[in-house]
């Protein structure tokens, strides 16, 4: 075995067992009744909802084509617990509920993710879809469809 096949193999491992963490932080957050029931007036979620855990640098489209695979199933809705980037939440663990589907959703906190890059990640769907998002104008400016709209106007 290569040095570089052993370090994708340990790669692997850690990031198997990072995901398999994930869903079972998540699982046993919702085996308190009251967390259970408020998820699940609050959001999309039921038991039997497929889920994909996913860290912060998975590509959106490695969750995409395995969402694709569940939804083909016969289920509208899967479920993906996005553990977020430590260094931009202070140190502090934390996961964040993300849910792809195939129906039809038109609102402001939803997002097309069929057709986006592949090298966008987790993180930057759910900061993308963050409700206490702040963009800096000098960000926005710098898009150039954007930057070519602003010029016109």
């Amino acid at each position: 075995m290569s040095n570089e096949t052993a370090k994708r193999s340990r790669e692997v491992k850690f990031l198997t067992k990072l995901r398999l963490l994930i869903a079972g932080i998540t699982q046993a957050s919702m085996l308190s009744p009251a967390k259970r029931e408020d998820f699940a007036a609050a959001t999309p979620w039921h038991p039997n909802m497929p889920m994909i855990p996913a860290e912060w640098s998975r590509p959106l489209s490695e969750v995409r084509d395995l969402a694709r695979e569940a939804l083909a199933g016969g289920g509208d809705t899967v479920f993906v617990p996005v553990l977020r980037d430590p260094e931009l939440t202070d140190g502090v663990p934390m996961i964040t509920a993300c849910f792809f589907t195939s129906k039809n959703v038109d609102d402001f906190w939803s997002e097309e993710v069929s057709s986006m890059h592949g090298g966008v990640t987790m993180e930057d769907l759910v900061a993308t879809l963050s409700p206490d998002k702040k963009w800096d104008y000098r960000d926005l400016e710098s898009v150039g469809p954007l930057k070519t709209l602003i010029d016109i106007v």
